[in-house]
């Protein structure tokens, strides 16, 4: 259930989790507003990725019925065996393309309510006899002021501007952020604005207020941060693991919306908990502490006739309050001691149950 890259988890009754670690100290003056805020427009199209392996903070996966919606266009699924089925791949009615065993992957191509050619990278997975689960598999991609951008449909609903949904990939590593009203394209920020169909990014320079936000180090756990995405507000949204400076980012209070921690093939995610936002002002630094030493918590156990029954759903944080969750893959067994929150006294030891 919880992989090894977490340590041993100490489990307290219900005790409050302390060590928050919000700092801030100078940080670069980045404030150099545009002259004349005037729009650049960028053309970017559709790239299919066979082997997805971006990090998305939210990812919609859709069930595989008799057939697949993309944009309007009707792509007809035919099951053959109890892990096979065939797909029409280029929108005539007809399928054409295989499917088989725990995965798979097809680029469809049709046409959209005007009439233009769409492409559209699509990716299965079996989760049992006939039952597969399709998610977008592909990227609208171009380079912007020098970036390479990448633009993902997260939500699998063919459209590339649902801000605060849809994933974005500055650079070419595997990290994604959000979709988002003003973005981080080499140190500087823009206005940032996709077309629905994410042919058309359109950037000018960010007239307002900048701070810097920066993600600290995990605090002795063994894990590489895959992607760390701050929000402020519903529209604005920052990855920022990997960025050892600090990102220039907008003013205004940032909450961790998402976090992939990895380690060979273990992996959890994270969430807020009760993590604090992380206040960013005008020309300063705010350090975001978070990681090790880790608190498990669990609901406080019955008492009957001096035994005390443990229940095994444990929530995990970290020493500013986010929450640790998911951990993959599942089985692991992790080690627990259970504490009096009033007096300290430890109260057991043991092994969570596997599963």
């Amino acid at each position: 259930m919880y992989p090894s890259l977490l340590p041993c988890i100490a489990v307290a009754g219900l005790g409050a989790i302390g060590g928050v670690g919000f700092e801030r100290g100078p940080g670069p003056d980045d404030q150099v507003p545009g002259a004349v805020a005037v729009w650049t427009e960028s053309s970017m199209k559709h790239r299919g990725i066979a082997e997805f392996d971006f990090a998305l903070g939210k990812e919609t996966w859709k069930d595989v019925g008799s057939e697949i919606d993309v944009l309007g266009v009707a792509f007809p699924v035919e099951f053959e065996q109890a892990m096979k089925f065939v797909i029409d791949s280029n929108g005539d009615g007809k399928p054409d393309r295989d499917i088989k065993g725990q995965t798979g992957y097809v680029e469809l191509k049709g046409k959209n309510a005007a009439g233009e050619v769409f492409h559209y990278g699509v990716r299965f997975e079996n989760k049992g006899e006939r039952k597969y689960s399709w998610a977008a598999s592909g990227a609208m991609v171009g380079r912007i002021g020098g970036q390479a951008v990448s633009i993902i449909d997260a939500n699998a609903n063919g459209r590339y501007d649902d801000y605060g949904t849809d994933g974005l990939v500055i650079g070419t590593g595997i990290g994604a952020g959000y979709v988002s009203r003003v973005v981080n394209l080499g140190g500087d920020l823009f206005d940032f604005e996709v077309s629905a169909d994410g042919t058309t990014v359109k950037t000018r320079p960010y007239g307002g207020e900048t701070g810097t936000l920066k993600l600290g180090k995990l605090g002795g756990l063994k894990a590489d941060v895959a992607n760390a995405i701050f929000t402020s507000g519903r529209e604005i949204a920052f990855q920022v693991a990997g960025e050892t400076r600090g990102l220039a980012v907008p003013v205004g209070d940032y909450r961790l919306d998402s976090a992939l921690l990895k380690r060979r093939a273990e992996s959890a995610r994270v969430r807020s908990g009760r993590m604090p936002v992380a206040k960013v002002t005008a020309g300063l630094e705010s350090l975001v502490n978070w990681g090790g030493p880790l608190t498990g918590e669990v609901p406080a156990p019955r008492v009957h006739e001096g035994n005390a029954t443990l229940n095994p759903a444990v929530k995990v944080f970290g020493q500013a309050g986010e929450e640790y969750y998911d951990f993959q893959p599942k089985g692991k067994v992790p080690s627990y001691e259970l504490f009096d929150a009033n007096t300290g006294k430890r109260l057991a030891k043991g092994k969570f149950p596997a599963g």
